[in-house]
């Protein structure tokens, strides 16, 4: 079963870095992928989904599949998943963009 990566974000000059966190279950090191956005993105909804797609992509790149049949089991795919929300959510509290979270919170 694949591990889940350690979560931390870092948001530093309109580039955002994100990992995956391990649960007290797993161990690996931490990966991490930069999204790039400019704030002037943030103005527009199309520059929103722009940004919320990327750092959605990203956080499935290093959580993992939620495919079971590319994920292996049921409860990769769910630990994948639940990764994949907590990285998300970590990811746009950083960026701190409203609308960014609501977007999320209706996902």
């Amino acid at each position: 079963m694949k591990n889940i990566i350690q979560k931390s974000l870092i948001a530093t000059a309109a580039t955002l870095a994100l990992a995956a966190s391990t649960p007290s279950f797993a161990t690996a090191n931490p990966q991490e992928v930069k999204v790039q956005y400019t704030p002037a993105e943030l103005q527009f909804t199309a520059g929103r989904e722009r940004v919320y797609r990327a750092v959605t992509s990203a956080a499935e790149g290093i959580c993992g599949p939620t495919n079971v049949f590319r994920a292996g089991s049921i409860d990769t795919v769910r630990a994948n998943s639940q990764c994949i929300d907590e990285t998300v959510a970590i990811a746009l509290e950083k960026i701190g963009n409203d609308e960014l979270k609501a977007m999320h919170e209706r996902n």
